[in-house]
């Protein structure tokens, strides 16, 4: 009866998490989009929070309670979810999309995001109203086979692979083996109490919370890129750091358990901070409307996909090496952050519809560009006599 409840879950949150990013990302201007969208994954963490806490209560009551009160406790949150979503504006952008013009204006006046958008994401959405038409009489198979054709057409399979790659490997950071399992962490940290191991637990939960809420308030300062990239690298680091500890036998002393307890709470701020908002609200707003809804479906699959991978293996990774869990998910994430220096441009402050422009050249296009330049204008006599031979080819042909 649980597993199959479980699938039924399953089959719920795979039908609405992807939505809520990409509703959140669609309905917010430009200029607060980090801070509107982050509150999906301030929802997240508050209830992973929660939950800690819901369950080390309700261990101590001596009947079938103990763990029905959690999932009468998530029942209560969905249905309470559920009703409110009744009460939400469609997202303009998708009723442009689907060809209901009219609709989409209201929703506009409805939630003011023409008032409070600046003068050229204003003009590129009435743009938007005035030259296209996006109405769609096919059936929902033949949609279903031309979107996805359309997620890897040359304009846009890039972003769709970065947004895939994103998504898995933040996961891969071990950010999940963390949380599902830190009750066994933290006992292989040092911390032999149930009691003990279970609090650290819930304060971890707390902690997400906390630096969740903290972030939010400079998610549209701080650049997306360089977010993702020092972000990523200070949790590579924290993780490669704790799997030396127990690699070289130091984790047997008392400092050595202090340390990678206090490592596995940096790592947490490190996560919640900056990779666990900025990737939900960059694989969204990179695609363009025609494959934003299913592009972040794929996205978020890839990550479901990854995470049910290091939530199976684990405990048999962690039974056999006390370090190699670590040493794995640091090195997965020095690798993504190579990803993202070289192939993911910043798009903070843009809007959806001017996003196309910040892929029209990689970064790493331009780093070999500006090296080009640098070393033209060190070499000025060589680069005009380059261009004098040019002339004199181009002359004799």
């Amino acid at each position: 009866m649980l597993f199959i409840g479980r699938i039924f879950a399953g089959m719920g949150e795979g039908i609405f998490l992807s939505p809520i990013t990409v509703y959140a990302v669609e309905v917010t201007p430009g200029k607060a989009r980090g801070r509107v969208a982050s509150l999906v994954q301030l929802g997240i963490c508050l209830g992973i929070c929660a939950g800690y806490f819901i369950c080390y209560g309700s261990l101590r009551i001596d009947s079938s309670l103990s763990w029905r009160l959690p999932f009468a406790c998530q029942t209560l949150i969905a249905s309470g979810i559920c009703v409110g979503c009744l009460f939400l504006p469609h997202s303009p952008r998708w009723l442009f999309h689907v060809g209901r013009k009219e609709e989409a204006l209201a929703a506009l006046e409805v939630l003011e995001i023409t008032k409070n958008s600046t003068d050229i994401e204003k003009e590129e959405i009435l743009t938007l109203i005035r030259d296209e038409d996006y109405s769609d009489s096919r059936g929902w198979f033949r949609k279903l086979v031309d979107d996805t054709k359309l997620m890897f057409e040359k304009e846009t399979r890039g972003r769709t692979s970065l947004g895939v790659f994103m998504s898995g490997m933040q996961q891969l950071t071990g950010i999940d083996g963390l949380l599902y399992y830190a009750p066994v962490l933290f006992t292989q940290a040092g911390l032999s109490s149930t009691n003990a191991s279970f609090l650290a637990s819930g304060v971890s939960g707390l902690v997400n919370v906390v630096f969740t809420i903290i972030a939010q308030f400079f998610t549209d300062k701080w650049g997306r890129r360089p977010t993702m990239i020092f972000g990523n690298g200070f949790c590579a680091a924290t993780m490669v750091a704790i799997g030396g500890i127990y690699a070289s036998g130091a984790n047997s002393t008392e400092h050595g358990r202090y340390a990678v307890i206090a490592l596995i709470y940096l790592f947490l701020i490190g996560f919640c901070s900056t990779t666990a908002i900025m990737c939900r609200i960059y694989v969204t707003e990179i695609q363009p409307i025609k494959t934003r809804a299913a592009a972040s479906s794929l996205s978020l699959s890839a990550n479901w996909s990854v995470n049910w991978v290091v939530a199976f293996t684990t405990p048999m990774f962690l039974a056999s090496s006390s370090s190699g869990p670590y040493f794995l998910w640091g090195g997965s994430t020095f690798f993504a952050v190579l990803i993202f220096i070289f192939f993911m441009p910043e798009t903070k402050g843009r809007s959806l519809e001017s996003v196309d422009q910040a892929f029209e050249t990689s970064p790493l296009q331009d780093m070999i560009r500006k090296l080009s330049d640098k070393r033209n204008n060190a070499n000025p006599e060589t680069h005009q006599s380059v261009e004098r031979v040019d002339v004199y080819v181009e002359g004799e042909k």
